[in-house]
């Protein structure tokens, strides 16, 4: 980067002023332009104190990705999903989903129940070999 672009801020150099970045920055002079439409000389007090001062600066941040942390528009932002009154389930669909769900604990139960008497089973199973 050139002596006009910013990046040595960890080597020493001070960080830019804000006039330094909306004024003179080499970085964002293809920006600037959105600026100087509030005012020519990009005047610090009219950018930051009036409206369309306020406007420029807006559309010159966003555009130009100044005073970020990279130095570079931020990617835009994904919009929210929309609100689907279908996403919300209605009382049948929870009763539903209960029901299920006790189906699903009574067959466990029973799973296990089988496995205990196969377990029991087995093991008098192996006292009689045993015992013979």
């Amino acid at each position: 980067m050139s002596k006009g672009e910013h990046s040595n801020a960890e080597q020493g150099t001070p960080t830019p002023t804000r006039e330094h970045i909306l004024r003179e920055c080499k970085r964002y002079s293809a920006h600037r332009h959105i600026l100087r439409e509030a005012s020519r000389d990009i005047h610090i007090p009219t950018i930051l104190g009036t409206k369309k001062g306020i406007a420029a600066l807006s559309d010159f941040l966003q555009d130009s990705g100044a005073f970020t942390k990279t130095g570079y528009p931020r990617a835009p932002r994904k919009p929210p999903e929309p609100y689907i009154e279908a996403d919300i389930p209605d009382e049948e669909t929870i009763e539903n989903e209960e029901e299920e769900e006790e189906r699903e604990r009574e067959v466990e139960e029973e799973a296990g129940e089988a496995v205990r008497i196969h377990d029991r089973t087995r093991g008098d199973d192996e006292e009689t070999e045993n015992a013979q």
